[in-house]
């Protein structure tokens, strides 16, 4: 925990591991969505890759990483996330239940964890910088 916190001083960023687990969450919060329960999510936002803590950092104080490899490779892969989650919204709202439960179990799986994994890669890379 200490090496975590010496390495992303400086870049603002909550616990990785508490980005983790909220982008983990997100497919309960689809799955109950889908299921017509829950709370509302709507498409718009839900597909906005910077209204998300994670999202606010990497396109805040994240983009002093810009061009490391790791920070691009997260950028990318959460801003996928977020557009295959509006996509699963926007077919459930217009009816396409299937479809969007096809979505969520296919490629949301998928983003989900290169999400998940390009957070630890990154963090790890950073944890590996001199101080």
């Amino acid at each position: 925990a200490r090496a975590q916190a010496v390495a992303t001083e400086g870049h603002d960023i909550a616990s990785f591991e508490e980005m983790i687990e909220a982008h983990l969450k997100w497919k309960l919060r689809l799955k109950e969505y889908l299921a017509g329960g829950g709370q509302p999510i709507d498409a718009d936002e839900a597909c906005q890759d910077h209204l998300c803590q994670m999202g606010k950092w990497i396109h805040g104080k994240g983009r002093n990483l810009a061009g490391m490899p790791e920070y691009e490779n997260l950028k990318q892969h959460h801003a996928a996330f977020h557009q295959c989650a509006g996509q699963i919204i926007r077919h459930s709202d217009d009816g396409q239940r299937e479809q969007a439960a096809r979505l969520l179990d296919g490629t949301f799986s998928d983003c989900t964890q290169k999400t998940v994994g390009a957070i630890r890669v990154l963090r790890t890379s950073l944890q590996r910088r001199p101080a």
